[in-house]
């Protein structure tokens, strides 16, 4: 079992927010080594910070059930999108009922529990969302998609997604540092400035002194300061769809 980390109450919730300024002045800006992961190494980093699905039994029941095609990127490694269909007015979209389908597959091939995920950031943002909602343990359940056809597929890209009291919101982590509404596919955006801090988590100590045990204590803060912030988008989306439905 994962334990998340939790939020200490403070006095002083200006110096708290203040910690990532303060981490990256004292110890460097380690956003650019989550730019350097997500960017040149994205696949192995979006394991690490994600989680991955049982993709071989995903593409073996969604190929049975004709929902997927192959494709191949320009490296010649294959990949999967969702099929799409011919509208009415004679141009291709995506066949929502096949995208419903494939989401059930997607959470029926999980490697871990949904409302307890090994990833520690998924786990941890999974708690925080629930805190701020002020749900039941079990309203708020993660699904990672990395290395779907989820999160290939033109209109989707979702590299992961929560069920929220039964909605799905998906969210697209980028190494891109500006990305337009026009290119944004998923519900929510996540750019590796607001996560930045993951790498600094769960990182050993150096030494065993007091310089590098108030590191820690640094980096922590500023990581749980940035949950909390990531947390707050989906929060806000969820809160639209409630207004809109109302």
């Amino acid at each position: 079992m994962v334990e998340a980390l939790h939020y200490v109450p403070e006095d002083d919730q200006k110096k708290r927010y203040n910690s990532i300024d303060e981490y990256r002045k004292k110890y460097g800006d380690s956003s650019q080594e989550a730019r350097g992961n997500l960017g040149l190494q994205r696949g192995r980093a979006l394991e690490r910070i994600l989680g991955t699905p049982d993709i071989e039994s995903i593409d073996n029941e969604a190929e049975k059930k004709g929902l997927i095609m192959k494709k191949r990127f320009d490296d010649g490694k294959e990949f999967s999108v969702i099929k799409k269909r011919y509208a009415q007015n004679g141009r291709k979209e995506l066949d929502l009922d096949a995208v419903e389908e494939y989401f059930k597959i997607v959470m029926k091939h999980q490697e871990g529990d949904p409302v307890n995920p090994e990833a520690q950031f998924a786990n941890d943002l999974r708690i925080e969302i629930l805190d701020q909602l002020n749900l039941d343990e079990d309203a708020v359940k993660y699904y990672s998609s990395v290395g779907t056809a989820l999160d290939t597929t033109k209109d989707i890209r979702a590299d992961a997604f929560f069920d929220i009291a039964g909605s799905i919101f998906t969210f697209d982590i980028t190494a891109r540092e500006e990305k337009s509404d026009l290119e944004l596919d998923s519900d929510i955006l996540i750019t590796e400035d607001d996560i930045s801090m993951v790498n600094e988590i769960g990182l050993t100590l150096k030494e065993d002194s007091k310089a590098e045990r108030e590191r820690k204590k640094l980096a922590e803060q500023a990581y749980l300061i940035q949950i909390e912030k990531v947390a707050r988008k989906f929060v806000e989306v969820y809160q639209q769809r409630q207004v809109n439905v109302a």
